[in-house]
């Protein structure tokens, strides 16, 4: 590992991003951007991240109640896109990708699972096997 790269210093706005997910979304080449869900429902993406900057920053969802209630944000190339895909569970256990989001907005809404019991409990695990 290289020498740290300080992004925010402690007690900055950031200590609000609940739920961060690397992916690719401005139809570039690589995946340098973030998207980032806000305790209070803001979803924000910044696009062309990098040492030290956070690049341009992108609103794609005012604060509101509703994404309050994601338990879990992760992104991918999941459509074949050019535009990664931004997978969400939610509070209920409902599993919701949208696909090919981008600076302009979330991606097309598509349900993958109804609200049920089973989702309700998965876990990130960080451990290495």
């Amino acid at each position: 590992m290289s020498g740290e790269v300080q992004m925010a210093p402690s007690g900055s706005i950031w200590k609000n991003a609940v739920q961060i997910s690397a992916g690719q979304f401005h139809n570039g080449k690589y995946a340098t951007d973030l998207m980032v869900r806000w305790v209070d429902g803001e979803l924000t993406l910044y696009t062309y991240v990098g040492a030290g900057t956070f690049g341009a920053e992108n609103r794609l969802l005012a604060p509101n109640d509703t994404w309050k209630n994601a338990t879990l944000l992760t992104s991918g190339n999941f459509s074949g896109k050019a535009n990664w895909d931004v997978l969400v569970r939610w509070v209920d256990g409902e599993l919701d990708t949208y696909v090919a989001t981008s600076t302009a907005g979330l991606g097309a809404e598509t349900r993958m699972r109804d609200p049920n019991d089973l989702w309700k409990h998965d876990l990130v695990d960080g451990r290495a096997y």
